[in-house]
């Protein structure tokens, strides 16, 4: 009996969290590809024709340290429903701004910056 809620509960959560998703949402993430493999990884991709890709973007685990000179605890308040800057989180990095993305404060640089998606 348990297992069939647990079974239940589970297919009806992820029903609702796949409404939420948009279309076009990616549904596959590729990790701990060495850089010296990327372009082989990229091209048997490419040659699939029935997948479609986005931008690869390098990605690291990191912490938040410091934000303009001042301890990233400073800044951290969890009551809003974020721990992002008491934790470890995911860092990207490019060359160039997506055509995507958007700043909507300060500007794009291409040193010492971090973006943060909201």
């Amino acid at each position: 009996m348990l297992l069939s809620i647990i079974w239940l509960v589970r297919s009806d959560l992820l029903s609702d969290w796949q409404q939420t998703l948009p279309e076009n949402a990616p549904n596959a993430f590729a990790l701990n590809i060495a850089s010296w493999q990327n372009d082989d990884y990229l091209a048997t991709i490419d040659a699939n024709n029935t997948v479609e890709r986005t931008q690869a973007f390098p990605i690291v685990r990191g912490r938040l340290t410091t934000i303009n000179g001042v301890e990233a605890n400073e800044y951290s308040d969890t009551s809003e429903g974020t721990d992002a800057l008491s934790r470890e989180i995911n860092f990207t990095w490019g060359d160039a701004l997506p055509v995507y993305n958007e700043v909507l404060e300060g500007a794009w640089t291409q040193e010492k910056g971090v973006s943060v998606a909201i």
